[in-house]
């Protein structure tokens, strides 16, 4: 939140209704918890997976999730979360 000079504090539209910036313009967010969790909001599918890659297709690219013993936890139509240990996280197309 802002402060304006007076003391008061600005709220964005984002703070008040709870949801992220990226998630109401329809942008990808990756949140990625240790090395063993990583979530996708706003994807566009699974492309390709297996025990070490998964290839997750989103609006802007193709993030391919490289790790040991990978397996997709849950997907929704906007979300998709993905456990294992992960090594490395790569954009491509």
């Amino acid at each position: 939140m802002k402060e304006k000079k007076d003391g008061q504090r600005v709220r964005n539209i984002y703070d008040i209704i709870g949801i992220s910036g990226e998630i109401l313009a329809n942008e990808p967010k990756i949140v990625v918890t240790g090395d063993y969790l990583i979530e996708i909001f706003n994807h566009k599918g699974i492309v390709d997976f297996s025990d070490t890659v998964i290839n997750v297709n989103t609006k802007k690219c193709i993030y391919k999730i490289i790790g040991i013993n990978m397996e997709i936890r849950s997907i929704s139509d906007d979300e998709v979360s993905i456990s294992g240990t992960m090594i490395a996280i790569e954009r491509i197309k």
